[in-house]
């Protein structure tokens, strides 16, 4: 089905076709024709042909500004709720990794073992291609992984424009997290150790933005 815009344009070439017509004696000498042009143009005709032409290229100009505004506002808001569902995303974990740097309620009876497997296990659940772990912050998001979730707020960035290399890196630490914790010689038994990498190089700034918690925490302090 053709638009409103498209309709227009239609009717005004058939417009302009017939009044052509009538203007144009049946042949033009070649001599005369740069003379017509000019006169048709200031004819009545000419006038309000050049007048439809210059309102219809300027609605159009200003309908593709609101759709590119409109889409940028859009884009910005999903930047928004990304930044806070990534950030929560690192703040559970930091909070699993809490409950096992102390007696935890969850877990009194776990021996030192099984507690190092469970520090492994939730240090490299952000690696997870799934959400897995079920934790999300927007429903919207409750199928997303970390990683997708990283992906799609570069490929957001990136349509706007914006500096995008510092996700690129994150996005290349999470997908190697075992060879990202034996670069920085992390032991899991040393927890400390584990949740101050995840502060200094995985959970930056712009996802520290929602008040989560551990969210200013740091290498040396990573449970303040």
């Amino acid at each position: 089905m053709l638009t409103d815009q498209e309709k227009e344009k239609i009717r005004l070439e058939e417009t302009y076709r017939n009044e052509v017509q009538k203007l144009l004696p049946q042949k033009i000498p070649k001599k005369h024709l740069l003379w017509f042009i000019p006169a048709f143009f200031n004819s009545a005709f000419g006038l309000w042909l050049l007048s439809a032409v210059f309102l219809t290229g300027g609605i159009k100009l200003y309908d593709d500004y609101k759709a590119k505004k409109e889409d940028i506002q859009k884009t910005n808001e999903d930047i928004g709720k990304l930044n806070l569902e990534i950030g929560y995303r690192f703040s559970q974990v930091l909070v699993k990794l809490y409950d096992l740097s102390i007696d935890s309620v969850t877990k009194p009876k776990l021996n030192k073992t099984s507690k190092i497997d469970e520090v492994r296990r939730v240090a490299l659940s952000m690696g997870n291609s799934k959400n897995i772990e079920n934790i999300f912050l927007y429903t919207e998001y409750s199928n997303w992984s970390l990683l997708a979730l990283l992906a799609e707020e570069k490929r957001l960035k990136d349509h706007l424009g914006k500096s995008t290399d510092y996700i690129y890196r994150v996005i290349g630490h999470i997908s190697g997290l075992k060879v990202f914790y034996e670069v920085r010689k992390v032991d899991f038994s040393d927890i400390d150790k584990v949740a101050g990498n995840i502060q200094e190089e995985l959970w930056l700034e712009d996802w520290k933005l929602g008040g989560f918690y551990f969210s200013e925490g740091s290498m040396n302090s990573p449970f303040p």
